[in-house]
């Protein structure tokens, strides 16, 4: 085995001129991998990245047609005060499938290529997540009992666009009862000749026992969202691909005198803002690079939660 393995390995060193080819071994990563390809030679770096699918996980993502969600004449191009604008008047909160509960609240906003995106969200161990069947189901129950992580544990779907996530995604702690979760839809926009994405991003801190789900049981979540909404943020910068950063109003403000519910009861407090973060394609060569050309939305930016009701978030300096 090891004599197989070492004839078809990929030799690190290409000759000038040459050509290789081979396999590269490494861990599995169930759902999708990112594969980072740089080419060293002298005074000279180039860097590739590929988005790979990986079989044998059942995902809303891989059932998904992206480019029949909507018809050319659906999608609108804005520039920056439109786009504003148009965050601004998106609803509060995903719903239940029927829409007439509203759910947990659309916090945050991805501008990017698909590959762009999912690249930076693996990059920082964030994983695809599977659907709810029952073999999942079992799987999530057996890493609940034992106290295991389990990296791809389903959770339920929200509705927004009238449609179920299209991506559900996570990034697993050390059980399966605590995790942060992300649900990801495509929107019928475009921004710097990029998708854009909304979606909602929590955190789990537990189960609890409910009679608002078939299974009597669902996950607890962190009541201050907001927080969850800054780790994705610093994670997206610490992936060394965003290139523009900003927050909008168009959440309700929900304080700790009078905090919101989302559809399985859990309470919750937030500033009522989305963050929006436009990634490119291209990774900077450090976090230093990243951070010293990042530019920001002349938006608003998030400050601490009122507890009077006031709005509290201010303009930019």
């Amino acid at each position: 085995m090891d004599k197989y393995f070492l004839a078809n390995g990929l030799n690190r060193i290409i000759p000038p001129g040459g050509t290789i080819s081979g396999f590269v071994y490494t861990n599995l990563d169930l759902g999708a991998k990112e594969v980072q390809v740089m080419l060293l030679g002298p005074q000279r770096i180039k860097q590739f990245i590929f988005l790979i699918q990986v079989p044998g996980l059942h995902t809303h993502y891989s059932e998904v047609h992206f480019d029949k969600l909507y018809q050319p004449a659906e999608i609108k191009d804005y520039d920056e005060e439109g786009l504003r604008k148009a965050f601004e008047a998106l609803p509060c909160c995903t719903t239940n499938a029927q829409g007439t509960k509203e759910g947990d609240p659309i916090n945050i906003v991805l501008v990017g290529e698909r590959e762009a995106i999912f690249s930076a969200l693996i990059d920082r161990n964030w994983d695809l997540t599977e659907k709810v069947y029952s073999a999942a189901i079992w799987r999530e129950v057996k890493a609940f009992l034992f106290g295991a992580p389990h990296r791809y544990a389903p959770f339920s779907s929200l509705y927004f666009y009238h449609r179920r996530q299209d991506v559900s995604l996570q990034r697993p702690r050390q059980t399966v009862a605590a995790r942060n979760h992300l649900r990801l839809w495509l929107a019928p926009m475009r921004f710097a000749r990029r998708p854009v994405w909304v979606g909602q991003v929590s955190r789990d801190i537990g189960v609890r026992f409910t009679p608002r789900t078939w299974n009597l049981t669902t996950h607890k979540i962190d009541p201050n969202i907001d927080e969850a909404r800054g780790h994705l943020v610093e994670d997206l910068l610490l992936s060394r691909r965003v290139e523009k950063l900003g927050f909008v109003k168009g959440g309700n403000v929900a304080t700790l005198d009078s905090p919101r519910k989302n559809l399985t009861g859990d309470t919750y407090v937030t500033d009522g803002l989305r963050a929006v973060v436009l990634l490119s394609g291209d990774i900077a060569p450090s976090i230093r690079d990243a951070l010293f050309t990042l530019k920001a939305f002349d938006w608003e930016w998030p400050d601490a939660i009122s507890l009077d009701g006031s709005a509290p978030w201010h303009n930019p300096p």
